[in-house]
């Protein structure tokens, strides 16, 4: 069974920029492919995801880097698409890049596949999903698409900066009214 991969969400401000790239430094490409991978013998091998959060204080909350590597282990070149999405903790669809097109994937080439998602609002845990569909068969092999997930935490910075602000007016708050309860004087500077 094929990984699933969600319709279009609307209403979600969110937004995604998709790029690629080669990695053509051999020891660089081994170590970036060896992350978690899942291998279809004889044809790719493509690593788990890699995952950055850059949260912000605003209700936009920041946002997310996401990456896979793939390397083409077969003798030919092959086109496939790949597709990022982001839903919420329940399920719930925030944002999806389009099919992003990972065209002639050289023999022995690896290349890093990555979106970044903007404007992802206020969520504390997101799951990031991505799928890489190649060809049917490749070199003779029949391939499915490959599905990999992440879970993330993601600090809701702008919840606790008004949570802290409320506790530390509520702090004072109490401190100024226990100086008016016992008669101390409250010192005001002008």
């Amino acid at each position: 069974m094929p990984p699933r991969t969600p319709s279009s969400a609307t209403g979600s401000s969110a937004s995604s920029v998709a790029t690629q790239a080669t990695i053509p430094d051999a020891a660089t490409a081994d170590d970036a492919v060896t992350d978690d991978p899942v291998v279809v013998d004889g044809v790719l091998t493509m690593s788990g995801l890699s995952t950055s959060v850059s949260p912000w204080i605003d209700v936009g909350n920041g946002s997310v880097t996401v990456s896979f590597v793939v390397r083409n282990i077969s003798p030919s070149p092959f086109d496939s698409t790949a597709v990022f999405w982001v839903d919420n903790a329940f399920g719930g669809f925030i944002a999806k890049t389009g099919d992003i097109a990972v065209d002639d994937l050289q023999p022995d080439e690896t290349r890093r596949v990555q979106a970044v998602f903007t404007d992802l609002g206020q969520h504390i845990v997101l799951n990031v999903n991505a799928v890489l569909t190649p060809p049917e068969e490749v070199s003779g092999t029949e391939v499915a698409p490959i599905g990999r997930d992440v879970t993330l935490f993601v600090p809701p910075l702008f919840s606790i900066a008004v949570i802290t602000g409320i506790a530390a007016l509520s702090r004072v708050g109490w401190w100024a009214y226990g100086r008016y309860r016992w008669g101390l004087p409250v010192v005001v500077s002008a």
